[in-house]
């Protein structure tokens, strides 16, 4: 390690390189902190993101459920005239009558 070969060059006492080495190990520590907190901001900015585009999906798809409900019903009306009008052509009453389609 480049560190530790410049420090054997040094005419330095155990207790100086002691204190050469933890200083740099506070400021690699401080550096891979920095990183860490860098990652995790980036980690909460992308979850941010994929929860904007969840919700839009999600206000998209109640949108069109609503929208398949509304025609649903619409069209379960017109087969109810349509059944009606068939059962009332034949003067027959829709009460007691089902129309079936073979």
């Amino acid at each position: 390690d480049e560190f530790n070969d410049m420090l054997s060059k040094q005419d330095l006492s155990e207790e100086q390189l002691n204190i050469c080495r933890d200083i740099r190990r506070r400021g690699k520590n401080k550096v891979a902190a920095q990183n860490c907190r860098k990652r995790k901001i980036e980690q909460i900015d992308e979850l941010q993101i994929r929860l904007e585009e969840a919700k839009r999906r999600q206000y998209r798809l109640q949108a069109d459920h609503q929208k398949l409900i509304s025609v649903y019903s619409a069209e379960a009306n017109n087969l109810t005239m349509l059944t009606d009008t068939v059962l009332a052509h034949h003067n027959k009453n829709p009460e007691h009558y089902l129309v079936q389609v073979k």
